[in-house]
């Protein structure tokens, strides 16, 4: 049904709903904050899980993109398992990377102080989420969680307002902020 399908991704218009968190460009602008804050670095690694369908291989060809058109060679280091981080590091350490963009998903998550750990012992600036800036890392860029569930009005008051393909089209499916931070304290690894 032509309703249903989406005419663009800043308003899909249709009668499906949902949420994305644009893993690529957050992923690539990471790359250009770090690029930034470090001019020096010329290697970086993606901490990213290859299992986790959003880490798919088109988003780290756009980030590498990305990095090459800022001078950077970039790395991938997948991590399938909680036994995958000190190998994955061990790895960047024999590629003489300079710095780690860790890419958000359930494992990694779970494990962002260990991830902030590794990269620090390795004297590797690490930029990611929240959890990582918050667990001593460098900086984090990410979208504003409130702005991208507030749409879907999880909430039974407004279930309604969002039936009908009109109603839809009008609804961003972007996050309208972004938000950014670095640690209080100076980073250690620059």
């Amino acid at each position: 049904h032509p309703s249903a399908r989406r005419s663009d991704l800043a308003r899909p218009g249709g009668n499906i709903t949902g949420l994305s968190q644009l893993f690529s460009e957050l992923v690539a602008k990471r790359a250009e904050l770090l690029k930034e804050l470090a001019p020096g670095i010329s290697r970086l690694a993606v901490l990213m899980n290859p299992a986790n369908p959003s880490h798919r291989p088109q988003m780290f060809r756009q980030v590498e993109a990305v990095a090459l058109s800022l001078g950077m060679e970039l790395y991938q280091s997948p991590i399938t398992t909680a036994e995958d981080f000190e190998p994955a590091f061990s790895r960047m350490a024999k590629r003489r990377v300079q710095a780690v963009l860790v890419v958000e998903d359930g494992l990694i998550n779970s494990h962002s102080k260990r991830i902030v750990d590794l990269a620090n012992r390795n004297k590797l600036p690490s930029a990611g989420f929240k959890p990582i800036v918050e667990a001593g890392g460098l900086m984090a860029y990410a979208p504003d969680h409130r702005d991208l569930w507030r749409p879907s009005c999880l909430s039974g008051r407004c279930r309604n307002r969002h039936t009908s393909a009109e109603r839809n089209s009008r609804i961003p499916e972007r996050p309208q902020r972004s938000a950014a931070g670095l640690p209080p304290a100076e980073p250690q690894n620059l």
